[in-house]
């Protein structure tokens, strides 16, 4: 072990996007309504599996996380339903920052117009659009929590400059919008694999991406999200992060992977147990490794003078035999409702 190995802590961020689901709603509204309480609450047997079960292991860990708690989708559901949500996360000590996905601004009056859509992508929208994107979204966080936001990430991570220039201007400090295994940015300055950068005055903290090796020729970038990587996985790559003295590792989630539907309409849901169990082994790992890991979350780093600003962000990449493993495990857990 070298002494920067030895010296410096790897920060880990365990970020959850809370969010309820358009469930087909705008392919076929008059068959299908947006749901909320399925993909959010995911009760089963009468518990919550989905946010429940988050809340219930960070409890049991002792362990905070950073909920993105989507705040446009009011104007369909009102605001009273994600409030007992809200509610229950500030209970429960965790953090509740800023997430928006404008296209919930196509509902009036219960329906979708269709007619007037508002794309779901913030890259798609002129900067003075998001800074009242933006403006709407914080108002109606802080109704629910009492206090302003300082983090924000962007629906399905898209992301441009604009976005910063209007996350500057609403006064929200720190994000984590960029994740490339899922929407790699326009602007190639934008491309980041990790680390925190300064964009427009915002720190940025993107999701921590990594190589993976997949089948021959099939190499691709991969997040590290519970269901895209197997524990074993999961352990490899902080590790290697932490080798490398990468100062930042951010996780992504949300509540609906850890509960297994038959499909976006959720008729039938069941407790997905590998998922579960990554999550849960995730947590003991970071809590009993506290002399390499720290967890933290968005709030507490907008509040600090980020480390190695700028720097170039790890270059992690998988193993083909764990790529292979974990391969196998999310098939068999896909089509094995017992599992």
């Amino acid at each position: 072990m070298n002494s920067v190995e030895s010296a410096v802590k790897t920060k880990v961020c365990i970020s959850v996007d809370v969010e309820p689901s358009v469930a087909g709603a705008f392919a076929n509204p008059s068959r299908f309504k947006p749901l909320l309480a399925e993909p959010v609450e995911g009760k089963v047997n009468g518990r919550s599996e989905a946010l429940g079960f988050l809340l219930r292991t960070l409890r049991e860990m002792d362990l905070r996380a950073t909920f993105f708690v989507e705040t446009l989708h009011p104007a369909y559901f009102g605001e009273e339903p994600m409030r007992r949500y809200v509610e229950d996360l500030l209970e429960a000590n965790q953090d509740v920052e800023l997430h928006v996905h404008p296209c919930w601004l196509t509902f009036r009056n219960g329906r979708p117009d269709l007619s007037a859509f508002v794309s779901d992508e913030c890259a798609d929208h002129p900067e003075e659009r998001l800074v009242e994107i933006l403006s709407r979204g914080k108002a109606q966080l802080k109704r629910w929590t009492g206090h302003e936001p300082v983090g924000f990430r962007s629906g399905g991570f898209s992301v441009n400059r604009a976005v910063y220039s209007a996350m500057r201007r609403v006064g929200l400090r720190a994000s984590s919008n960029i994740c490339l295994a899922y929407t790699p940015p326009s602007e190639d300055a934008l491309r980041l694999a990790g680390g925190v950068h300064a964009i427009e005055d915002v720190f940025e903290f993107p999701v921590t991406c990594f190589r993976d090796p997949g089948r021959i020729g099939r190499s691709r970038m991969r997040g590290l999200q519970i269901t895209a990587c197997a524990r074993w996985e999961l352990r490899e790559l902080i590790n290697a992060a932490w080798q490398q003295g990468q100062s930042y590792v951010v996780i992504v989630t949300h509540p609906f992977e850890f509960v297994k539907r038959d499909s976006d309409q959720y008729t039938k849901m069941a407790v997905n147990k590998v998922n579960q169990q990554r999550f849960r082994w995730l947590c003991s790992y970071l809590a009993a490794n506290t002399d390499r890991f720290e967890v933290v979350t968005l709030a507490e780093l907008a509040q600090r003078e980020p480390e190695r600003l700028n720097e170039r962000p790890a270059e992690l990449s998988g193993k083909i035999t764990s790529s292979v493993a974990r391969s196998v495990q999310n098939v068999l857990n896909d089509h094995i409702w017992a599992l």
